[in-house]
Formats: C-alpha cells, structure tokens, sequence
C-alpha cells in the first residue's frame, strides 16, 4: 500500500470516527424520544409541537439568532478591517477584549447586564434587544477569530490599495472588494454565532425569561423527559439545516461567480 493511500484510510477513519462522536448520542436521545413503554411512539413528539409555545418559541430564537449575526458582523467586520489596515497597533488590544466573554461567566455577564439595564433611564431586562446586544458580547470571539483568520489568509492591504487607485472608498471597498474574498470567515462566523444564539439559555432566562419566551427556556419548562429529548433532536436538526442551506447558497454564489468570470 502506498503512503498516499494509507494517510487516505487514515483521514476516512477519522472522518468516521467524528461521525460516530457525533451521531451517537443524537441518534441515542433521538430513540429514548420516540419510546415509551419499551415501544416505538409518535406521541411525544405529537404532543411537543402541538404545545401553543413550541412554534413560536421557536421563531423567536431563530430571529434572536439572525440579529444577532447581522449586528456582529455589521460591528465587527468593519472594525477589524479598519484595524488590520489603519490601526495596527490595536489589534492586540481588540484581541484581548474579544476574548474577555470567554472568561466572565454568563450568570456574571446576566447581573451585571440586569444591574447597568434593569432601570431608567434604559430598562432594557425583559425585552429581546438586551438578549440581541448581549449575545453579540458573547458570540463576539467566534465571530472575531473567524474573520481574522480569512483577513489573513488573503493580501488585504493590496487589495484596498487597488481599489482606492480605481476611486473606491473605504465602504465600497469592504463589501464589494474585501468581502468576497472573506466570505468562508463571514459564513464560518455566522454559524457559529446563530448556533450559539440559538442554544442560549442562561442569559435568556435571568434577563428575560417568561416575558419573551425562546426556545431553551420553552425546553426547561417542558415537564416530560420524553419530549424535552425531542426538542434536544429538533434542535440540533434545524441547526444543522440551517448550516447546510448556508453552505449549499454560499457554494452556489461561489461556483455561479467564478462561470461568470470566466465567462
């Protein structure tokens, strides 16, 4: 056997292996959802999306998720752009405050966030764009770190050279120079924002909790084991078709932008 083909077998083993990781207590949890009494049952699940808040639980989430994509890449994307090119000198500060959600626990984050917004003049606790702001705050290093990886694996000060000699300004340069070559951050980015928003709970139930219901909340308050499995599964399936419809666009854009160009 060829070194070629055996680091080939050693690449699909480990693809099978992280597959298994993987599929193994979805499928698991998936089975104890759909059993009761020691037989196969659409009951629980029947019963879970018949519940009046399942639906629209939801869709609050999945709209958290989306703001909260939109506003991190509006506030980052830029910045660290501006930074890389203009400012230099404070990109390892900008490091060192993106990575501060990752030391400040989210009970810690969800007092101090209720201590600073619980009042006037902003009284902000119960409302959806606390949650939007401070999942942004914790999504901020995923974000961040998917971007700067793309930035650097491309020439981006030659490239904004070449489109400030062609008259582009700075924003016309990010979105329609900068931002396709760093589209795999962009998307990378975005999944991993939505799934964190998505899955939130400890900041959705001190901050707003039965006021603005999400979906992780809905799931606690969920008295049987059987269903609360159920949502588990859901979950993790509409994450994962959101992470392949993203991927599956990003990759028709791309192979339709390179026919054109060739064209």
């Amino acid at each position: 056997m060829s070194t070629g083909s055996r680091v080939r077998s050693w690449q699909y083993l480990v693809l099978a292996l992280a597959v298994l990781y993987l599929a193994v207590p979805v499928l698991a949890t998936l089975r104890f959802a759909l059993t009761v009494g020691g037989s196969f049952s659409l009951k629980p699940l029947a019963t879970l999306v018949g519940r009046p808040e399942f639906a629209s639980s939801m869709g609050r989430s999945a709209l958290l998720a989306v703001l909260t994509v939109v506003v991190a890449l509006v506030v980052t994307l830029p910045t660290l752009v501006y930074a890389t090119l203009r400012l230099p000198r404070i990109r390892p500060l900008l490091e060192t405050v993106t990575l501060l959600p990752f030391v400040v626990p989210g009970v810690i984050l969800s007092l101090g966030l209720f201590g600073l917004y619980g009042g006037p003049p902003f009284s902000l606790t119960g409302t959806p764009t606390i949650l939007v702001c401070s999942y942004v705050v914790i999504a901020m290093p995923l974000m961040y770190r998917s971007l700067d990886n793309a930035l650097g694996a491309i020439d981006a000060r030659r490239l904004c050279e070449a489109a400030e000699s062609l008259g582009a300004g700075f924003g016309s340069t990010l979105v329609r120079v900068l931002l396709p070559n760093l589209l795999p951050g962009v998307v990378v980015g975005s999944l991993l924002t939505f799934a964190t928003a998505f899955g939130e709970f400890t900041l959705a139930n001190l901050l707003v909790g039965a006021a603005w219901k999400t979906f992780p909340v809905f799931m606690r308050e969920i008295p049987d084991g059987h269903e609360q499995s159920g949502v588990a599964v859901i979950s993790f399936a509409l994450t994962w078709v959101v992470s392949a419809a993203v991927l599956w666009a990003t990759g028709r854009g791309a192979a339709t932008t390179v026919t054109g160009a060739t064209r």
